[in-house]
């Protein structure tokens, strides 16, 4: 039986809207005049931090970044809890299914906390076994694929997500990769799995 490895943007829930709002606010409130949109955030959503905030604010000083963005993720985890975000499709209960047959878990470039706001927005802490990300161990993608995989000693993963970074990190790490192709991003080649929707994962793994 495979466990499931599972990307959270693109692949869980599409919060680009609501964080280009949260980012936009801070980033005001500290001086710096910008206005970011929803398809912005979707070109970049899947880069770690250092990246991403580099690619909204190219012209300011690393360090006045870092502290911008410190205050945006603060504020952006704290709204995500219980801001209204719809999962796509079928991913709660598809996520409780698998749950019930296979272990579940979360590896994501995302923030400290992101992933915990996540969980308890849609109320699924209960069936992810375990789950880190690039905030919590400085570490990319398949750094911390491999961390869970040796942490919780898995013998036949599956990764699951919907970016050319996410293939990358898989084919780095030695998973399979699951392309969400229903997600935000896309892949320049041929994944070792397709699925249209996030209920397709059950008919992998049974």
């Amino acid at each position: 039986m495979k466990s499931v490895i599972l990307d959270v943007d693109g692949t869980i829930w599409d919060t680009t809207t609501e964080v280009a709002k949260c980012w936009t606010k801070v980033i005001n409130e500290n001086g710096i005049e910008i206005e970011l949109s929803g398809e912005q955030l979707g070109k970049l959503f899947g880069l770690p931090m250092d990246m991403l905030i580099k690619a909204i604010l190219p012209n300011v000083p690393e360090q006045e970044r870092m502290e911008v963005a410190e205050k945006a993720v603060t504020y952006e985890n704290e709204h995500l809890r219980t801001a209204v975000v719809k999962p796509y499709d079928g991913v709660v209960e598809t996520i409780k299914n698998l749950s019930e047959i296979t272990d579940v878990y979360i590896v994501s470039n995302a923030n400290s906390g992101y992933i915990e706001s996540m969980m308890e927005n849609l109320q699924i802490e209960k069936y992810i076994k375990d789950f880190t990300c690039y905030g919590d161990t400085g570490e990319y993608k398949d750094k911390n694929i491999q961390y869970i995989i040796e942490k919780n000693k898995i013998s036949d993963p599956i990764y699951v997500g919907d970016t050319e970074m996410d293939r990358q990190a898989c084919k780095s790490a030695n998973v399979p990769f699951v392309y969400a192709a229903y997600g935000l991003g896309n892949v320049k080649e041929k994944p070792d799995y397709q699925i249209q929707s996030f209920k397709e994962i059950i008919s992998l793994i049974v």
